[in-house]
C-alpha cells in the first residue's frame, strides 16, 4: 500500500489532510481493489488542538468510507477519479452545500455557495469554512475527463455515514 500524506495549516489552528489511498481491501487484479484505487480521502476536520485525527481514527474513516460508498463506486467506470472530503457538517449542511454548489462554476461561484451555507451554518462555521479551503483547488481548472467526481461525507452518522455527491 502506498500513501502519499499532505497536511496544511489554516488560520484557525484546524488543519485539512489528505490521504491518498492507492490500493483497496481486496485482493490485487479483483475489480473491488479497481474501484479503491482512485479514491482520494481528504479530512477537512477541525480536530482538537489542530491535531490530524489517530491513525486508527483514519483507518475506522477510511473503513466507513469505502462502505457506505462501496455500491456507488461499483458504477463508476475504472478510471474515475472519486475525491471524498470528510467532515463533521450535519446532513442538513451537507445537503444544502451540494445543492448551491456547480462544479462547472468557478472558485467565485464556489465562495458564493459558502458563504450561503455559512450563513445558516450557526455553530459549523468552522468546518464550513475548513471544507472550502478542501475545495478551492478543485475550482482552479475547467472540467475535464480526468477532474474527480466530488463526494461530501459526514462522520456523525457513524458507520453509516451520510455523503452527497457534488454534481
Amino acid at each position: 500500500m502506498r500513501q502519499a500524506v499532505t497536511s496544511n495549516e489554516t488560520s484557525s489552528s484546524s488543519y485539512v489532510v489528505s490521504i491518498l489511498q492507492t490500493d483497496g481491501v481486496e485482493p490485487a487484479g479483483s475489480s473491488a481493489a479497481n474501484r479503491y484505487a482512485n479514491l482520494n480521502i481528504t479530512y477537512a476536520l477541525a480536530e482538537e488542538r489542530g491535531q490530524k485525527p489517530a491513525q486508527n481514527a483514519r483507518r475506522k474513516i477510511e473503513t466507513q468510507v469505502r462502505n457506505s460508498l462501496s455500491d456507488f463506486l461499483l458504477r463508476l467506470k475504472a478510471k474515475c477519479r472519486v475525491e471524498v472530503f470528510v467532515t463533521d457538517l450535519t446532513p442538513e449542511t451537507i445537503r444544502l452545500l451540494s445543492s448551491l454548489i456547480d462544479r462547472q462554476g468557478s472558485q467565485a461561484d464556489l465562495k458564493r455557495a459558502v458563504d450561503a451555507t455559512y450563513k445558516q451554518a450557526g455553530r459549523q462555521k468552522t468546518d464550513v469554512e475548513l471544507l472550502y479551503y478542501a475545495l478551492q483547488p478543485f475550482f482552479d481548472t475547467p472540467l475535464s475527463q480526468s477532474t474527480p467526481l466530488l463526494v461530501l461525507w459526514t462522520r456523525l452518522l457513524g458507520s453509516e455515514g451520510f455523503y452527497r455527491i457534488v454534481a
